[in-house]
């Protein structure tokens, strides 16, 4: 089922637990930046899809000034799969043929966290995955995102594949106060289920 712009943002706002008003305002951030489908009003609304929901998800994670919702939310979906980081425990965290092999992807369809999530995305919405359990982690300083994690869980583990772009991440950390956002997987089913065409 296809739903309007206003279906959409009142479901984010509902997963996520934060006003409907504020959503709107991303929503609308989004919209005008042409990061979203856009079209009409009304009945002639455009319909959204999964990769509109990613990417309302992702600017809301990605700043907390509204304005800057375009521009942070580009620079996200920008950021490259990182490889295994060196420091972190090498169990925890995954290559991205770990994802493919979820969600039948390529590497090359998946190797930005923009294409990752709404890959992510697409794959909720075109079926039930009761084995695997998403979210995003987001992390965030001096007002930009630097890094992000996609993060997978499943009954028995909890992975994270790595999304940063590399010499970058020490710069930022040393210049700036760090915050982490996280969107957890239940918002991404939530938002699947309403955009799914089941």
């Amino acid at each position: 089922m296809a739903i309007t712009p206003a279906e959409l943002v009142g479901t984010v706002a509902v997963a996520l637990g934060i006003p409907y008003g504020t959503v709107k305002n991303y929503d609308r951030r989004l919209m005008e930046a042409g990061l979203r489908t856009k079209k009409g009003h009304g009945r002639g609304s455009a319909l959204m899809g999964a990769e509109d929901a990613a990417v309302l998800l992702a600017a809301i994670a990605s700043c907390d000034e509204i304005g800057r919702a375009a521009d942070c939310v580009q620079t996200l979906y920008e950021l490259p799969f990182a490889g295994r980081s060196s420091d972190h425990p090498r169990n925890d965290f995954e290559n991205l043929s770990f994802l493919c092999d979820i969600i039948g992807r390529t590497e090359k369809e998946v190797n930005t966290f923009g294409r990752a999530i709404v890959a992510v995305m697409q794959h909720l919405a075109g079926k039930a995955d009761p084995k695997h359990y998403f979210g995003f982690e987001v992390s965030i300083a001096g007002g930009e995102p630097y890094a992000a994690d996609l993060i997978v869980t499943t009954p028995k583990k909890t992975r994270r594949i790595e999304f940063y772009r590399a010499g970058q991440i020490q710069k930022t950390i040393d210049a700036c106060l760090r915050v982490k956002r996280e969107i957890i997987g239940s918002a991404f089913v939530v938002v699947a289920n309403v955009i799914a065409d089941r």
